[in-house]
């Protein structure tokens, strides 16, 4: 079969009431670069699907998991094993010896197993439990930047070891991520902090930042806890370490509705900063939380997720952690509180 961008030869055997009983194609091939053989075996209400190549494009399936709705009641029982020298994941990136393992019971899936590397650093997902609230994985990257790269799910990160706990449930995914030592690379909110006279006046003094790097801020740290449905992800927390700056944010992103609604805060100088947050008694008033120091940058992240609105207020940059609500950045439609 020859359809655009999809190539398909080979032989196949049907049962005799017109139902496949096996396929074998020595060209596979569901995207224009693919390059790989396999074979499809029905047996009773089982699929086992075996791909080998050179290479496969992931993107199509990998879009399918964004949806946020991974397992389907309806769906049949499948086994896939993939095996390529190359899997080919968003914004260039390319997870080298790629070896996929899946197997989905009862529309729901009941095993993952997948390893490679992004260059000369190892990926590895596995199962650690299943039952009636999901599977659990357990992801490990040595990149998490490349990772989130091929994943679709964030650009601007550069290396990391990432780490994440995921629960796979019918109707989507929660869990928590955590990545350590890396950089961000770009990011329009950073950018300003680091180049706006009318923020960087209101800030303790910091050492120089060298010439090639600024464009990029290095973090320790970080640590989001989600829940994503369908169409739709929410932050219930995410914090984030530096030497330069740390920060929360918090919020909805909706995909269905095309709407963004999030809120958050850096805090600059962030490893002195936050010492003012760990003093018992006065912490808690002059320095906030123990994710928050005595000066903030209050943000808001609104309008449609396609073009979102950035909107910042830099005179709140010097209020304590109690009297912070008071600066809070103004909300379409709302006054300030």
């Amino acid at each position: 079969a020859d359809l655009p961008g999809i190539s398909l030869k080979g032989r196949i055997d049907l049962q005799r009431d017109g139902g496949l009983n096996k396929a074998e194609f020595e060209e596979f091939r569901l995207s224009p670069g693919d390059n790989a053989k396999a074979t499809i075996e029905r047996r009773r209400n089982l699929t086992r699907i075996t791909v080998r190549g050179n290479s496969f494009d992931a993107r199509p399936f990998l879009r399918g998991i964004q949806s946020g709705k991974v397992d389907d009641s309806r769906a049949p029982d499948f086994d896939l094993d993939l095996q390529s020298t190359v899997l080919v994941g968003f914004a260039g990136e390319l997870l080298a010896n790629a070896d996929v393992q899946v197997q989905r019971r009862a529309g729901m899936l009941a095993r993952v197993q997948a390893s490679g590397r992004f260059g000369g650093d190892a990926l590895m997902v596995e199962t650690a439990e299943g039952g009636r609230e999901g599977l659990l994985l357990r992801i490990a990257s040595a990149d998490g930047g490349a990772l989130l790269r091929f994943l679709d799910i964030y650009s601007r990160a550069q290396g990391g070891r990432l780490a994440a706990d995921i629960r796979v449930g019918r109707e989507g995914q929660s869990g928590v991520v955590q990545m350590r030592d890396f950089l961000v690379r770009g990011e329009p909110l950073l950018a300003r902090y680091k180049s706006d006279p009318s923020i960087q006046q209101r800030l303790p003094s910091q050492a120089p930042v060298a010439p090639g790097a600024r464009d990029a801020v290095a973090f320790t740290k970080l640590r989001a806890d989600f829940d994503r449905r369908p169409g739709r992800i929410e932050l219930r927390e995410a914090v984030i370490w530096g030497e330069q700056v740390g920060g929360t944010l918090e919020g909805v992103l909706d995909y269905a509705a095309d709407r963004v609604d999030m809120k958050g805060a850096l805090v600059p100088a962030y490893a002195l900063n936050n010492l003012f947050a760990q003093v018992p008694i006065f912490g808690p008033i002059f320095g906030g939380t123990q994710y928050e120091g005595l000066f903030a940058l209050p943000f808001v992240i609104q309008g449609r997720a396609s073009a979102p609105q950035l909107r910042t207020n830099a005179l709140s940059v010097i209020a304590p952690g109690i009297l912070r609500k008071l600066f809070e950045v103004q909300r379409e439609g709302a006054p300030v509180r």
